[in-house]
């Protein structure tokens, strides 16, 4: 109001009596009468009040219907009670609906891209600004992260030997050219309901997909009896012949910052987006059947507490119990404490 009341001053409103009516509305006494100095002081103050009130202002509407309904039940007025009910429930929805609506809006623009880059060598901090340096940097730190499992017991054993990345053994041959023989009671399938029932579960909102095929796609495809038979034939077929399509072969490297404003590569958090239908096929056959048999056959210690129901109290209760063991039936007991230095957090 006062910025127009300085325009209306300056000659650039066509009718100022309307502008000086509202005026008057607001508690602006005789504002055509007021000088240009007047007229600052009072957007000046009226900009403060603005930021004293922005902290409490969102909840002052339902604060203020709040009240109104209590007083309408409180005299026994049903009709003026289920009104203003209904106005409470149509601004919590709106505000709902509103911030769902900002969350999930297309920004309009190109993601934001890193521009620097730190990285330690030698014992020097050295930062590089230029995408090439940039890409190698983050290339490099990527691949020793995502290439440790490569060292770890399970891959130097019989099996990485005969399914390794540059195995040339017998297996590993028939596994390429289809003659392998699978176990007959070896599942090679994702049934629809298998399908609609993982992608119930899962967000929305994850972020994956290369090609811009993100989770919305298969959450809604899910919701559909005939869609979530096509996909799920889909993946059983990749399943059955080994093949896989090109796009499950390209994956985006995101490096997320720990501590703000800290851009040391060795101190980011590197996570791979994959396409979901590779995440899902993935969860199914290693993270449902293969950790379902490895439980049906003892492979994996009941002292690992990463079951349902279970967290890191019970892990430590468990370790102090152990020690308390050890103490009384003086047994010799060693505690090994690793730092997981290439540990997802």
């Amino acid at each position: 109001m006062f910025t127009r009341m300085l325009a209306a001053l300056a000659g650039r409103v066509k009718n100022p009596g309307v502008l000086y009516k509202k005026a008057r509305k607001l508690v602006i006494q005789a504002p055509q009468r007021w000088t240009e100095e007047q007229i600052r002081h009072g957007r000046h103050i009226a900009k403060a009040w603005k930021r004293k009130l922005s902290l409490s202002a969102p909840s002052l509407p339902t604060d203020y219907l709040t009240q109104r309904l209590i007083e309408a039940e409180a005299v026994g007025d049903k009709d003026r009670a289920t009104v203003i009910r209904n106005m409470l429930n149509r601004e919590s929805n709106s505000n709902m609906w509103s911030q769902l609506s900002w969350a999930f809006k297309d920004n309009g623009g190109r993601a934001n891209a890193v521009s620097r880059i730190k990285q330690v060598e030698n014992g020097v901090v050295r930062e590089y600004t230029a995408q090439e340096d940039i890409e190698r940097v983050v290339r490099e730190e990527a691949q020793s992260r995502f290439s440790a499992a490569a060292l770890s017991s399970f891959c130097q054993g019989l099996l990485g030997e005969q399914l390794g990345y540059l195995s040339d053994m017998t297996i590993a041959a028939s596994i390429l050219d289809g003659s392998y023989e699978i176990p007959p009671d070896t599942r090679q399938d994702i049934s629809p309901d298998e399908f609609s029932a993982y992608w119930r579960r899962v967000r929305e909102s994850t972020s994956s997909s290369y090609s811009g095929v993100h989770f919305g796609h298969y959450v809604v495809a899910g919701t559909s009896e005939r869609f979530a038979n096509f996909f799920a034939k889909k993946i059983s077929l990749t399943m059955r012949s080994g093949w896989a399509p090109s796009r499950w072969g390209i994956g985006l490297t995101v490096l997320l910052e720990k501590i703000a404003g800290l851009a040391l590569v060795n101190k980011t958090r590197a996570i791979l987006l994959m396409e979901g239908d590779y995440n899902m096929h993935n969860r199914v056959i290693f993270g449902d059947r293969m950790m379902s048999i490895a439980h049906e056959h003892d492979l994996i210690p009941d002292d690992q507490y990463a079951e349902k129901e279970s967290d890191g109290q019970d892990g430590a209760f468990m370790k102090r119990m152990v020690y308390d063991f050890s103490r009384l039936m003086k047994i010799a007991l060693g505690v090994v404490s690793e730092d997981a230095s290439n540990c997802y957090d």
